[in-house]
């Protein structure tokens, strides 16, 4: 691990700046941005360098919100029979990972549901100390099929974070990494919760926590012929996760591949603050001391995530430290 004094040398033998120095117009004069030159309101532009450590992450809550109508039986049946295969990437990881893995229903007409965990044999969530931890993840999924035809799993996820914290107690670990995995037949139409506000409130989020994920298992063309799951489908997209074909008859490579990404090196990385005019220089510090400046073909900014979004064959590799530097303004 590069010590900041380290890196801040290294980071000027690569000809960066990483002070946080106002560039103005004019010598000693403050730089009045074209929305605040009528207000009295100075803005210094300033440069901000974000320090981010690569590493598997080693705390994950994972959060699966399983449709409980009267047409799930047999993709219940799917999502249990083949959870091992997801479940073997977090208990057989090299680094090993503190993982807190529960389930919610789309139910929210009943009071006992509502964004409240399923309990099996005792337990309302599967973590590494959870003895036959598939078989009782198999009992929480199997949700059954007598739950509301008025499938509302958007208001099911709001409330298993936001609204159950009481009942749900011990589940969600704010240091922990977020993962939320939506499987239904069906779209939701009948949420009160918004897609847009649901999907806002997951990056913050992600923000916080530093890692998130919505994904899903949903109807999706051209695969399945029924409607696509698109309140499901938006969330995977703005927020970022995994979506795959729901009508399949065999789900070992949509379990499989799906634990697989989760326990991936991370290749989004959440700035501390909002960039003046998205131009970055970013660094990567490998465990040898390699010192590299990053190409701006090898990422992408999301600007509704305020974060950098390395492409897939160009993660930095575990053990680098990665630095950011962008610039920012500064108001009094």
């Amino acid at each position: 691990m590069v010590g900041e004094l380290g890196l801040a040398l290294l980071l000027t033998a690569c000809g960066i700046d990483n002070e946080l120095v106002p560039k103005t117009s004019e010598p000693d004069a403050p730089l009045e941005t074209a929305d605040t030159a009528d207000t009295g309101i100075s803005c210094l532009i300033g440069s901000t360098t974000d320090y981010f450590e690569q590493q598997i992450p080693n705390q994950m809550d994972v959060l699966f919100v399983v449709d409980n109508s009267g047409s799930m039986s047999a993709e219940q049946q799917l999502l249990a029979s083949n959870f091992p295969l997801f479940l073997d990437y977090f208990q057989e990881s090299e680094s090993p990972i503190d993982y807190h893995i529960g389930v919610v229903t789309t139910d929210m007409d009943n009071s006992s549901h509502q964004g409240k965990l399923r309990d099996a044999y005792g337990f309302r969530y599967i973590d590494s100390d959870t003895p036959n931890a598939d078989v009782v993840f198999s009992s929480m999924a199997k949700v059954g099929i007598s739950g509301s035809s008025y499938e509302m799993g958007l208001d099911a996820i709001s409330w298993a974070l936001y609204f159950q914290k009481d009942y749900n107690a011990g589940f969600l670990r704010d240091t922990a990494g977020l993962h939320i995995v939506v499987v239904s037949d069906e779209n939701d139409e009948y949420s009160a919760t918004k897609k847009e506000q649901l999907a806002k409130e997951l990056i913050e989020l992600g923000q916080q926590r530093g890692q998130i994920s919505s994904s899903s298992i949903s109807p999706m063309k051209p695969n399945c012929s029924t409607d696509e799951g698109a309140e499901y489908l938006y969330l995977t997209e703005h927020v970022g996760g995994f979506s795959y074909p729901i009508c399949l008859a065999d789900w070992s490579p949509t379990l499989d591949d799906l634990g697989n990404q989760l326990v991936q090196l991370k290749k989004e990385f959440y700035l501390t603050q909002d960039p003046y005019d998205q131009t970055f220089t970013i660094v990567v510090i490998t465990p040898d001391g390699t010192v590299s400046n990053v190409p701006a073909a090898d990422y992408s900014y999301n600007e509704e995530r305020n974060s950098i979004i390395f492409d897939d064959d160009k993660v930095p590799p575990e053990g680098s430290t990665i630095a950011v530097v962008y610039d920012t303004e500064i108001c009094n």
